[in-house]
């Protein structure tokens, strides 16, 4: 942004040494319309992002500079369209409100200085870059911008810039700066800024500021005759090392809320044919819950039935047929697993039929004939009218359940860990669990001044072992939890 701007300026220059007056001054004002449409259109896009989460007052403070933006931005509008009868003056007034608004700005976000004005700062740091190349414009000394405007208490290098307005007097007097009482010279540096060192004796205490009084030499009066001194009041904030604070509710399975269970009684179930049964097939699948109340007397009083798995089955088939030659019973499992089990019966019937054969024959016919051959019985043909009939096929389940007993908490309560975390960083706690089963509730909390939010309940399982809300991020991984404030 601040780039494309010094070359927007730089060009006007080139123009205003090439051409005659009047095209002088349409270059100029040209260029330094679009410095202003940049650095205004910038300034809203930060500030209306720095609305989200504050408070009343300070709300409506960040939405009037918003609206003068906007208001500023339709006069940049009516200037490019030539609606305006004087364009230099119109632009010198519009430059002029921008600085305004550039001062009231910061001095709004310095009574917080949170972290949702960050953003407005560096805009702000750039806009005073920007308007530093527009000529002419007469304002009082002002601050736009202070970097950083927050440091640590531990904080090692203590540079600090100011941005803003600040002409030179040309006198040989110095711009300078209180700070805790002790007075220290300020430099220029290149572009629209000035730098100084905290005293280095000076305490920074966290979540407390530090109040600056910048003291600017002026000249003002005909023919700028009469020295003067321009104050302004700014401040830079001491933050907290730790802001976050994560409370973290620990809960591990209770290893007494599962029991193992065997079926007191068998379920059973058939598919007949035999004596007037009209159920030649049966494919069924039961669940582990309809199990468990049809062979545990008062499961439905003892356990959790929707939380019932089987371990073992315990099944066994029997059955019988009327022609066990040409209509034979069968059963078997199809499948199952913890939740359910599904079988397959079958009992076929058969009409009247032949049946015929070889069978051994031992009369006394059959003893002459088989002396003669040497063996007592021999092999006779036979045929007979079989009358045909159903049969039956069943089978029983006596299975071992794994229940939930009733009235017995699921998990049990471990020493709750607190975590202190600094922003933009992360911390680790070592947690270490002995069933498979575990929640771990976090609460988080931050605070640093007057900036309080909660983060609202961040609840980790083995389902879910990462999760992020407003920006603060847990996870649990081999037996250790993060949590990291970003």
């Amino acid at each position: 942004m601040k780039s494309k701007l010094m070359v927007l300026l730089g060009l006007a220059f080139v123009l205003c040494t090439t051409v005659t007056p009047i095209a002088h001054s349409q270059a100029s004002s040209a260029a330094t319309i679009l410095a202003l449409k940049a650095t205004l259109t910038e300034l809203q896009a930060v500030i209306d992002r720095a609305q989200i989460g504050l408070d009343s007052i300070a709300a409506a403070k960040i939405e009037a500079a918003s609206n003068e933006a906007q208001r500023l931005l339709r006069e940049i509008e009516k200037i490019r369209k030539g609606t305006v009868k004087d364009v230099n003056e119109a632009v010198q007034e519009v430059a002029t409100q921008t600085h305004q608004l550039a001062s009231s700005l910061r001095k709004t976000i310095s009574q917080t200085e949170r972290r949702a004005f960050l953003d407005v700062n560096t805009a702000l740091a750039n806009a005073s870059e920007s308007l530093d190349g527009i000529p002419l414009v007469k304002i009082a000394p002002y601050a736009a911008a202070i970097d950083p405007p927050r440091i640590r208490s531990d904080v090692s290098n203590r540079r600090v810039l100011v941005y803003g307005y600040f002409p030179d007097s040309k006198d040989g007097r110095s711009p300078e700066a209180v700070v805790g009482g002790s007075t220290v010279q300020l430099s220029r540096e290149t572009g629209a800024k000035l730098s100084f060192d905290l005293p280095r004796d000076l305490a920074l205490k966290e979540e407390q500021f530090v109040d600056i009084q910048i003291n600017v030499p002026t000249r003002t009066g005909w023919l700028s005759l009469w020295k003067g001194m321009e104050s302004f009041k700014d401040r830079i904030y001491v933050e907290r090392s730790l802001p976050l604070s994560c409370n973290v509710q620990v809960l591990e399975a209770n290893p007494a809320l599962d029991e193992i269970v065997r079926a007191s009684s068998e379920f059973t179930d058939e598919a007949r044919t035999m004596g007037g049964g009209g159920k030649p097939s049966n494919i069924r699948t039961v669940s582990s819950k309809d199990l468990l109340i049809a062979t545990v007397p008062s499961a439905v009083d003892l356990y959790d039935i929707t939380n019932v798995r089987i371990q073992t089955l315990g099944e066994r088939f029997w059955g019988g047929a009327a022609c066990s030659d040409h209509g034979n019973w069968s059963g078997k499992l199809r499948r199952w697993d913890p939740e359910s089990v599904e079988f397959e019966l079958s009992a076929p019937s058969v009409a009247p039929h032949m049946h015929s054969g070889m069978r051994d024959d031992c009369g006394f016919v059959s003893n002459v004939l088989g002396a003669v051959v040497g063996q007592r019985c021999i092999q006779v043909p036979y045929t007979y009218l079989h009358g045909g009939g159903g049969s039956h096929a069943n089978i029983g389940l006596k299975p071992t359940f794994v229940v939930r007993k009733k009235g017995v908490d699921p998990f049990v309560k471990k020493t709750p860990v607190t975590l202190s975390v600094g922003y933009q960083a992360t911390e680790k706690h070592e947690i270490k669990f002995q069933q498979t089963g575990w929640q771990l509730n976090l609460l988080c909390s931050f605070k640093d001044g007057d900036e309080k939010w909660d983060t609202g309940p961040i609840n980790l399982s083995p389902q879910l072992q990462k999760a992020v809300s407003k920006g603060v991020a847990a996870s649990y991984d081999n037996g250790v939890l993060f949590v990291g404030a970003h």
